[in-house]
C-alpha cells in the first residue's frame, strides 16, 4: 500500500494499524448479515402467514409484538455503532502511545519512563475495556430480547 505525504501528515499509526486489522472486520461480515436480512424478513412473512392461518384475527397481537421491537432493536444497534466508534478511537490513541513507546524504547528505559508510559496504556485500556463492557450489556440484552421474542408472538394470553 502507498501512502502519501499529506495522509501520512493527517493519520497517526494507531489508526493505520486499526484500518487494516480490526476496520476491515465488518468486510468479512457483511455476506453473513446480508444473508441474515433478507431471511429474517421471509422467516417473519412465513411466521405471520402460519399464525394468521390458525389464528386469524388474534395472530395481529404477533405482529403489533414485531412491530414495536423494530424500535428497540434500532436503538440498540445505534447505541452499540456509537460505542465502538468510541471505542476505535481509543484504542488508536493506546496503539500510537505504544508505538510510540517501542520506537523511543532506549530513551524511556535510560529515563526509567516505564512506569508513567504503563499508567496512561492502562487508562486508556480501562477505559476501552468499559465500553467494550457496555457494548457486551446490550448486545446479550438486545439479543436475549430477540430470542425471546418468538415466544411473546405466539403467546395468545399477553394482550
Amino acid at each position: 500500500m502507498r501512502l502519501s505525504n499529506l495522509a501520512r501528515k493527517e493519520s497517526t499509526i494507531g489508526q493505520m494499524i486499526n484500518l487494516l486489522s480490526v476496520n476491515a472486520q465488518p468486510f468479512t461480515e457483511f455476506p453473513y448479515f446480508l444473508n441474515t436480512m433478507w431471511s429474517s424478513f421471509l422467516s417473519m412473512g412465513v411466521c405471520l402467514f402460519l399464525l394468521w392461518d390458525q389464528l386469524r384475527l388474534a395472530s395481529l397481537g404477533g405482529l403489533i409484538i414485531m412491530i414495536l421491537l423494530i424500535p428497540i432493536t434500532s436503538i440498540s444497534a445505534n447505541k452499540i455503532k456509537k460505542l465502538k466508534l468510541k471505542r476505535l478511537n481509543y484504542q488508536d490513541d493506546r496503539i500510537k502511545i505504544l508505538n510510540e513507546m517501542l520506537n523511543g524504547i532506549k530513551v524511556i528505559k535510560f529515563y526509567a519512563w516505564e512506569l508513567p508510559f504503563k499508567n496512561l496504556i492502562d487508562k486508556i485500556r480501562k477505559v476501552e475495556l468499559r465500553i467494550l463492557k457496555w457494548i457486551t450489556y446490550i448486545s446479550f440484552t438486545t439479543g436475549l430480547t430477540l430470542s425471546f421474542t418468538p415466544f411473546l408472538v405466539i403467546n395468545r394470553n399477553i394482550l
